[in-house]
Order: structure tokens, then sequence, then C-alpha cells
């Protein structure tokens, strides 16, 4: 670090001499051009019948010499900053981004969806038409009134299955024709005394929201336990 501060500043130093060399012969130009005008100025009146048009008609090696040294002068600064900038890059260098690896098997596009996830419902029983009205769907199980729990697939499609709480099932069996022929497929003989009501190979209800109303599109299939 030290060694490349101490180039940056021979550099500087060098190019300020050549800078001031540059700003002095420029001065001196200046100088020269000036006292050409002042004699020929001089001479011009010393001589009134001079014309005019030779007075105003421009001096081609003034403009000339002008142009030059303004050519010099922008030279001068470039070799001045270019140096300093290549050493300032030397001692920091250009910060690159490296791109970020996936490890493999991994699919941003596929996320895995919790049950936690998933909108729950608990409808009481259905109407006479087997259906459900959306306005009796709970957020929360209500013992003794609860029956169907209805899994959320989008705001108009559900899947559904019977509640796992005793209440729900006692419900159920005591109303075979009304709670379980009218939503569900019996896969086994009917059982007033089981302890549960269980899908066969997971076989859930469907129904899709219709209005105000929950229209059951397929019976879940279910087995007595």
């Amino acid at each position: 670090m030290q060694s490349s501060l101490a180039s940056i500043f021979d550099v500087m130093t060098s190019n300020y001499l050549s800078f001031a060399i540059v700003f002095v012969a420029g001065a001196l130009f200046g100088f020269g051009v000036r006292s050409r005008i002042m004699k020929k100025t001089k001479r011009e009146r010393n001589n009134p019948t001079m014309e005019v048009t030779n007075f105003m008609k421009p001096d081609s090696d003034f403009h000339n010499g002008i142009h030059q040294q303004k050519v010099r002068i922008k030279k001068a600064k470039l070799d001045f900053i270019s140096p300093i900038k290549m050493d300032y890059e030397e001692i920091i260098p250009e910060e690159k981004s490296e791109p970020i690896e996936l490890e493999p098997g991994i699919n941003i596009s596929q996320t895995a969806i919790s049950d936690d996830s998933v909108a729950i419902k608990y409808f009481p029983n259905p109407n006479q038409d087997g259906n459900f009205r959306n306005a009796d769907g709970r957020n929360n199980f209500i013992e003794g009134a609860s029956i169907y729990k209805f899994s959320m697939i989008s705001g108009d499609e559900a899947l559904f299955e019977y509640c796992e709480e005793s209440s729900a099932i006692g419900i159920a069996l005591n109303n075979r024709n009304e709670l379980i022929l009218s939503v569900a497929d019996e896969t086994n003989s009917y059982n007033p005394g089981a302890s549960k009501i269980s899908l066969m190979d997971n076989e859930k209800g469907r129904a899709i929201l219709e209005g105000s109303i929950w229209r059951v599109t397929q019976k879940a299939k279910i087995k007595y336990i």
C-alpha cells in the first residue's frame, strides 16, 4: 500500500512539473504574439496610407499558434490524470459480485404447502338437497354443532371429510340418512356403534361454491371403524 502511494506521489510530481513547463511555454508564446501585435500596430500608425482591409486581415500564424497551444495544454492534463487513475485502480480493485448457486434438486417454483397454510371451515348438517349454506361455515370447531371439516382449495372450491371429534361422529351416526348418505358413499356395513368415520383411500368429498351455497360435486368415500 505504501509503495503504491509513493508511486502515485512520484507520478503527480512528474506531471505537475510537465504541466508547469507547458504552461510557462504557453505564457512565453502569448507574450511573443502580443509583442508582434504591438509592433505591427505601431508600424501601421506610422503608415496612414495602409488600407483598412490589410489591418483587419486575420493572421493565420497567430490562430494556428493558439490552436496548437490549446492542444498542448489539453494533452498535458490527460497525461497528468491518466497515471493517477491507473494507480488508484491498482490500490482499490473493483469488487465483482459472484452468482449464487442453488443446491442440486431444489426448484424455486415448487414450494411445499403445509396443512397449517390451508384455510379450514367447519360446517353443521347440510340442507335437504345435500348441500351446505356458506353462512353456516365457522373457522373453529363447535362442540355439538360441527360435523364436517372443509379444506379450502380456492375461494370457491373445497374438499370435505367428517370431523374426528366424538360429538361429531355421534351426531352423524344418529342421523345416517341426512348426514351420511346424502354426502358420502359407504364402503362397509353401517355400524351405529362406530368410533370413527374414516375416509377410504383418502377420497374426500368435493364441493364448489355457487353463490351462497356449497354444492357437493363428489361424495366422500367412507368406512366405519
